[in-house]
């Protein structure tokens, strides 16, 4: 069987996304992490490592949880329980990060 066949395809992602109501992202190291924004654009409330740009775009508490990478499991899952708990409107706190405003936002660095 092809790898490629066993794959979703990025056009489905918000319908796996729609099916959640918490994103984790427990990484040591992360370049991101992307699948971080895409979840909550999704408006799923993230429990996230600080790794990447998780900071930059969590507010811990408010729409949604950083944890230390060498944080418990205790700690991680209590913050996930939790995450089930809040009501947040987690997707209208990143809603300005689209590809098309990043995109925008090259376009206007680019002419300067």
């Amino acid at each position: 069987m092809s790898r490629k066949g066993s794959e979703a395809g990025y056009q489905d992602y918000p319908l796996y996304y729609a099916q959640m109501d918490v994103f984790v992202s427990a990484s040591r190291l992360e370049g991101g992490p992307i699948p971080l924004i895409e979840a909550m654009m999704c408006n799923v409330f993230p429990v996230a490592s600080d790794t990447g740009f998780s900071t930059d775009i969590i507010r811990h508490g408010e729409n949604g949880f950083i944890f230390d990478v060498e944080a418990s499991t205790d700690t991680i899952c209590a913050y996930i329980e939790q995450a089930f708990t809040m009501d947040v409107d987690v997707h209208t706190t990143v809603k300005h990060l689209s590809w098309k405003n990043f995109s925008l936002d090259v376009q206007k660095l680019l002419k300067d």
